[in-house]
């Protein structure tokens, strides 16, 4: 699994814009992105777009069928958030990813 943080977008930085936005990712039998959709916007379309930026270069371990690797659908969650000196978006816990091999359907969580 490789992954690389979102940079924060300078004007919603300037403008103390936070959010969470929900990004909805199909990966694929060799582990790589094929789509990036916003499942829940964050209110703000900057921020939106620098999430899925950054996961359309991530690298997942397959979900995986009887053993056999399976395109799925995962989700994750990226926080905007002003930190002091430190800015950045940040994305939800390695848990908040899930992976289910559904055919045609995204996983949904509850």
């Amino acid at each position: 699994v490789e992954t690389r943080p979102p940079v924060y977008p300078p004007r919603c930085l300037r403008m103390g814009i936070e959010g969470t936005v929900r990004v909805r990712v199909l990966v694929g039998e060799n582990g790589r992105v094929q789509e990036v959709t916003v499942g829940k916007s964050s209110g703000d379309a900057a921020l939106d777009e620098a999430a899925m930026e950054a996961v359309r270069y991530w690298r997942f371990e397959p979900a995986k069928r009887d053993g056999v690797p399976v395109r799925a659908w995962a989700v994750d969650d990226f926080t905007g958030r002003h930190l002091g000196a430190r800015h950045g978006l940040h994305r939800g816990d390695a848990d908040d990813v899930r992976q289910r091999p559904q055919a045609g359907r995204p996983a949904v969580r509850g």
